[in-house]
């Protein structure tokens, strides 16, 4: 099978995310998309993170009724910090008939050399980038695909999807502020944050 892997804090999860993945669950013809949260995710181990079980259960709301769309708890059963290129190797050794891609943001495209052994990231797994035109140019993704292409060898490609101008940061601070993002959030995930107070004081 040729499955996308979504990885992320997803706190919460929100329409934005959902959509990115379809679009490349369409785009790419994968079988299926794994949402897989990070445990502690490396580049926000000192801020506040919701628990993950608050986490997991968000997404799995989201997602119950998309078959090709599976919650993964890969990463949450290794604990600690959450390395995107120890899972890239962990993956390709327990599903050695499968092919995997990572579905990732732009930020990420720019950042992704700071992470932990970036050449092993791009060496074993197809980049799938969800493009956000105005964070950064059309023009200024292309030229950063070809740069990572030409010095690691990776397989770049954008998503083409309609682009969702929110973040989860976005949401909790609506949710801080006493406004309703129901525009952004599935009306389950949005029930089950009102019914765990969750982001009232983040």
């Amino acid at each position: 099978m040729e499955i996308g892997i979504f990885g992320g804090t997803f706190d919460p999860v929100h329409k934005g995310h959902v959509a990115a993945a379809y679009a490349a669950y369409r785009q790419f013809k994968l079988n299926e998309v794994w949402f897989m949260p990070a445990f502690v995710p490396p580049h926000k181990s000192t801020k506040i993170i919701t628990g993950v079980n608050f986490r997991f259960e968000m997404l799995k709301i989201a997602l119950c009724n998309i078959p090709y769309f599976k919650c993964s708890d890969f990463e949450l059963k290794r604990q600690g910090k959450s390395y995107t290129c120890e899972t890239v190797l962990e993956l390709k050794k327990n599903y050695k008939n499968d092919i995997f891609s990572l579905i990732i943001g732009t930020d990420s495209l720019f950042e992704i050399e700071t992470w932990k052994n970036p050449d092993i990231i791009m060496k074993n797994s197809r980049l799938l980038v969800a493009a956000r035109d105005y964070v950064h140019s059309h023009a200024d993704m292309c030229r950063q695909a070809e740069f990572l292409e030409a010095k690691y060898g990776a397989d770049i490609s954008l998503i083409k999807c309609r682009p969702f101008e929110i973040s989860s940061t976005f949401i909790r601070q609506l949710i801080k502020g006493g406004n309703d993002p129901e525009e952004y959030l599935d009306a389950g995930v949005l029930a089950y944050i009102k019914a765990h107070n969750l982001y009232q004081d983040r």
